[in-house]
């Protein structure tokens, strides 16, 4: 198990205030050394919007806390890929972004002013590289969040997410790591063990490590999106031991309506929403929005950060798909939009997919005045020529949450 640092102020290590202080970051907006998720109520009946694959990049983050989103996790990052990271400032979109060297054109993890009660999710299955990468980003963020419930090969080959649920010593010393070190929230996210007596245990060891908050996904790890979560076994798992420390369920969570119902039949403190996100970022607020206008709200917050093209027009395609696989097995959403278009078959869903610029999509929603105005004189930020068969280094093939 890793030593604890010496403790500076702040109660953050010492080698994390001198990283912090460094000349690296001299120029640069002073990170926060405090967090609004440190208050004893932060995730207590809170929704919040789950850590999801190419989903949680900045702009869905900041749609999701304007429509009422309390909390917002972003998409896994890697621990060894944040630790290649340098911290800059882009003056064009004032933005802290993270970025690879060389690769300055695409951040792995961008925040700014406006973004609040943000954590940011790793994916880790070592404590000493997990410590370091926290403290990598320590400074922009509100929480850590360590993946324990991603059951897709890429993170279970690497003894990541869901891996990690039947190595607790592992899950022990990289919690307790972190949460000796930081003075900021440390939080996991896992699924469903095979029992529930199983997967008690598991909470109760992960409880001791001192997190602030335990997310459990509702579904075990061979099961997909296409299984029904398991809500049942929530109330079982809260009616058995009491958590001495808030409980986050998430699954199965497509309307507003949901979100009062499953903390209610299950006692949990909050619930995490990913897939009725997508289809509907609408969903933390009871105010009843279009699709249309949902996707209009989204792209305009994509133009005015600047994100970039290929992420926003994956996101604006899973909002389509999403929400028409979601339909299907769940009418109410066509309720409270019956004139939706709900497939990429539509008019505005072909032009999205014809489309190859962020010019052409803009058009499609009448924002192309707002994407001329917010497009920088001669910035390191503007959109690069496009190249054949190379994708974004940003751009994952997985579109799994975490």
């Amino acid at each position: 198990e890793m030593e604890e640092e010496e403790v500076g102020p702040c109660g953050m290590g010492t080698q994390l205030v001198q990283s912090l202080e460094s000349p690296l970051n001299a120029g640069l907006p002073p990170p926060r050394y405090t967090s609004v998720l440190s208050a004893p109520d932060a995730y207590t009946h809170k929704t919040v919007l789950a850590p999801m694959v190419r989903i949680g990049t900045l702009p869905m983050r900041l749609l999701a806390l304007e429509y009422g989103a309390d909390i917002v996790y972003s998409e896994e990052l890697i621990d060894k890929r944040l630790l290649l990271c340098k911290r800059t400032y882009n003056e064009t979109y004032k933005q802290i972004q993270y970025v690879e060297p060389g690769k300055e054109r695409y951040p792995i993890y961008a925040t700014c002013s406006e973004e609040h009660h943000n954590v940011l999710q790793m994916g880790t299955a070592d404590a000493v590289l997990a410590l370091k990468a926290a403290q990598t980003v320590y400074g922009d963020v509100d929480a850590i969040d360590i993946n324990m419930g991603c059951p897709k090969h890429f993170s279970i080959s690497g003894g990541m997410g869901a891996a990690l649920l039947t190595k607790p010593d592992t899950v022990k010393d990289i919690l307790s790591t972190l949460t000796r070190n930081l003075s900021k929230p440390v939080t996991a996210k896992i699924r469903l063990l095979p029992t529930v007596k199983e997967t008690l245990e598991f909470m109760h060891m992960v409880e001791h490590t001192g997190v602030a908050a335990i997310t459990v996904h509702g579904r075990l790890t061979p099961e997909r999106p296409r299984n029904p979560a398991h809500w049942e076994i929530f109330e079982d798992i809260l009616k058995s031991t009491p958590l001495s420390v808030p409980l986050i369920v998430n699954g199965d969570v497509f309307t507003h309506t949901d979100i009062e119902q499953l903390r209610e039949r299950t006692g949990a403190s909050s619930v995490m929403i990913a897939r009725g996100a997508i289809s509907n970022p609408g969903i933390f607020s009871s105010h009843i929005r279009t699709q249309a206008e949902m996707m209009h709200d989204y792209l305009h917050m994509a133009i005015r950060i600047g994100n970039q093209m290929q992420n926003t027009k994956y996101t604006l395609m899973r909002m389509f798909t999403e929400r028409a696989d979601i339909a299907r097995s769940h009418p109410a959403l066509l309720v409270e939009d019956p004139k939706s278009t709900v497939s990429l078959n539509g008019t505005e869903g072909k032009a999205l997919v014809r489309a190859k610029t962020m010019p052409e999509i803009c058009k499609i929603w009448g924002l192309e005045d707002l994407y001329r105005q917010t497009l920088p004189v001669s910035a390191t930020t503007t959109e690069p020529p496009r190249k054949k068969h190379k994708p974004s280094p940003t751009t994952s093939t997985s579109t799994s949450t975490s």
